[in-house]
C-alpha cells in the first residue's frame, strides 16, 4: 500500500478554510497576525510542479486533496484525487475526481506513439494492466495518433488522457505536442537532457567515475548555468570558461527594462536583449560607443558625446 499523509479532521479544517466557487480554490475565514493571513485571502501558493500547497497547522497539504474533503468529508486515504482537465492548478470540485494509482497512471499524458525503424513507419501502442497492446503500423503519423486516442477511450474510458471532447481537436493538440517535444529533444547539450515525462531540463555531470545529478530546471539555460557550476566546482572548466560564467553571472543581474522604458524610444540608445544592456550608438561612427545596464547612463553617455562631437 503506497503512503499517503492523514488529513485534518473536517471539523478542525472547517472553523479555518472555506471554499470559493470564484476561484476554485480555499481561503481564509480566520485572521492570524503571526502567521500573516488575512480574512478571504486565497491560501497556499503553487510550487514549480503546478500543485498548489497549503501549510495548515504545521503540515503540508495538496489543496486539491483537502477541497474533496471539504465537499465529501471523508479522506482520500491511498487514493488519488485527480484532475480531469490535466491542469493542476484547477481545484474547482467538477474538475476533481477519485481513483487509485493505476487509474491515475492511465491519465498520464504519455503518447504511446513512435518510429518503427525496421518498418519505416509509425507505429502505436498502448499498455492495458502491464501488457503492451500493438495497435498497428501506419504511414502517416496523424493516423497512428487517431489509433493511439481510439485506444484509450475504448479501454480507459472517463480515465483518457483527453483534453478536448471533440475528437479532431484533440488529435491536433497531440499532433502539435509531439512537434514540440521533437523539437526541443533535438537541441541538445552535453550534460543537459529533457524529461520527456515533466517537460523539465535536468541537469547532471560526469565525476571520478560517478554521475551526478544536478537538479530539474525550468529551462534549458538554468541547466546549462548548473552544469558550468559543477564544471567549475569540480575543476573541470578552463580559466576562460570561468571568466566566461562571472561575466555572465555579472550581466543576468541586470534588471530588465519596463514596458515604460521601452516605449519612450531615444534615438541612439536601443535595449540589447542578448547583452542585456542598454546600447549607445552614434550615427557618424560605426558599430556602438558602449554598453551601459540602466538607460539614464546610456541618455547622459550620448548627450556628453554629442557634445564633444559638436552635434548639439
Amino acid at each position: 500500500m503506497a503512503k499517503f499523509k492523514r488529513l485534518p479532521s473536517v471539523e478542525n479544517l472547517r472553523m479555518y478554510l472555506q471554499y470559493d466557487e470564484e476561484s476554485g480554490g480555499l481561503v481564509w475565514i480566520k485572521t492570524s497576525r503571526h502567521l500573516n493571513r488575512k480574512q478571504g485571502e486565497r491560501a497556499g501558493t503553487t510550487c514549480w510542479y503546478g500543485y498548489r500547497h497549503i501549510s495548515f497547522q504545521s503540515q503540508s497539504y495538496c489543496e486539491h486533496r483537502l477541497v474533496w474533503l471539504l465537499h465529501t468529508g471523508e479522506d482520500p486515504g491511498d487514493r488519488v484525487v485527480d484532475h480531469k482537465d490535466h491542469n493542476r492548478s484547477n481545484n474547482r470540485i467538477d474538475n476533481l475526481r477519485i481513483g487509485d494509482h493505476q487509474d491515475n497512471n492511465r491519465n498520464s499524458a504519455c503518447i504511446g506513439v513512435g518510429w518503427h525503424t525496421s518498418a519505416r513507419k509509425w507505429r502505436a501502442y498502448i499498455t492495458v494492466d502491464r501488457k503492451d497492446i500493438h495497435l498497428g503500423l501506419f504511414v502517416e503519423l496523424e493516423d497512428a495518433v487517431k489509433a493511439r486516442l481510439q485506444a484509450e477511450i475504448h479501454h480507459f474510458g472517463e480515465w483518457a488522457p483527453t483534453c478536448y471532447e471533440d475528437f479532431d481537436e484533440e488529435v491536433k493538440a497531440r499532433m502539435e505536442r509531439l512537434a514540440d517535444l521533437k523539437r526541443k529533444l533535438k537541441d541538445k547539450s552535453k550534460g543537459v537532457s529533457l524529461d520527456s515525462s515533466t517537460h523539465m531540463w535536468s541537469a547532471y555531470i560526469y565525476y571520478e567515475g560517478k554521475s551526478h545529478w544536478l537538479g530539474r530546471h525550468r529551462t534549458k539555460t538554468e541547466a546549462l548555468m548548473a552544469r558550468r557550476q559543477a564544471e567549475i566546482r569540480f575543476g573541470l572548466a578552463t580559466e576562460i570558461e570561468s571568466s566566461l560564467l562571472a561575466r555572465f553571472n555579472r550581466i543576468s543581474t541586470v534588471p530588465s527594462p519596463t514596458k515604460d522604458e521601452l516605449r519612450e524610444r531615444v534615438t541612439g540608445v536601443t535595449w540589447e536583449p542578448r547583452r542585456n544592456r542598454w546600447v549607445v550608438r552614434l550615427p557618424q561612427q560605426s558599430g556602438c560607443f558602449g554598453y551601459f545596464s540602466e538607460k539614464d547612463a546610456a541618455v547622459a553617455a550620448l548627450v556628453s558625446e554629442k557634445e564633444k562631437l559638436g552635434l548639439l
